[in-house]
């Protein structure tokens, strides 16, 4: 099975997963292709291709991918869209809201979602499946103390499963139960990035990343999502 995974940087802890996992599931391909922000959007099709139109994502699909930067999507069986829709904030505290006004901000979040008119142009073209994984929820800190809401992370998933396979045939992947922290939208510190140094400026204090995952991470994420993919079988 050939797999096209598209999406922006928080793809790198998939990539860097599936590079340690690529051993053990010898009859899978994996090509991964992003570029940072919202960039990725500045693409077109032309024919069965997508095209980027913008020069700094051609060279981000350069780097990313064997691939020249056109992504054919003939090749491919399968399609995994990661990140570029935003998750409900670690914060939030559902039950000072009706399941009404919780539906309605449900499809408001998925009808705006940025990457909405890439999916609906890859989908123009393909009629292999298309799976669709938002950005990962944000790592807390040990000091942070976030909303328990155990039961509407499962109405989370039950009714975003339920839109976007209603509206363009997408399947959606709840992010690794065992990555988050029991019973919240936050994820584990353990699989942040963490500590890096910024490159202008190395004598700085070093900045911490919560918003984008390690290797651990992606490891998990996209074990459990093949795996998964062999229940669909």
């Amino acid at each position: 099975m050939k797999i096209c995974v598209l999406g922006n940087s928080f793809c790198i802890a998939l990539g860097m997963g599936w590079d340690e996992l690529r051993v053990f599931y010898p009859e899978i391909s994996m090509s991964i292709f992003f570029s940072p922000g919202r960039s990725i959007l500045n693409t077109e099709i032309r024919g069965s291709k997508i095209v980027p139109t913008d020069k700094r994502v051609l060279e981000y699909f350069q780097q990313s991918s064997s691939w020249q930067g056109e992504i054919d999507v003939a090749e491919f069986d399968r399609f995994l869209v990661y990140g570029l829709h935003p998750v409900p904030p670690s914060i939030q505290n559902d039950r000072a809201f009706s399941r009404a006004v919780r539906l309605a901000a449900y499809k408001e979040r998925v009808k705006t979602c940025p990457v909405l008119p890439f999916i609906e142009r890859l989908r123009s073209v393909t009629d292999a499946p298309i799976d669709f994984m938002m950005n990962p929820y944000p790592a807390l800190p040990a000091d942070c103390d976030p909303v328990p809401v155990v039961e509407f992370l499962r109405e989370d998933i039950e009714v975003t499963t339920q839109l976007w396979n209603e509206l363009l045939n997408v399947r959606f992947v709840p992010q690794p139960e065992e990555t988050l922290i029991e019973g919240n939208r936050a994820t584990k510190l353990e699989f942040a990035k963490g500590e890096y140094s910024k490159p202008d400026d190395p004598d700085a204090p070093p900045m911490i990343d919560l918003r984008h995952m390690n290797a651990a991470f992606g490891k998990v994420s996209v074990a459990r999502y093949l795996d998964g993919l062999a229940g669909l079988v």
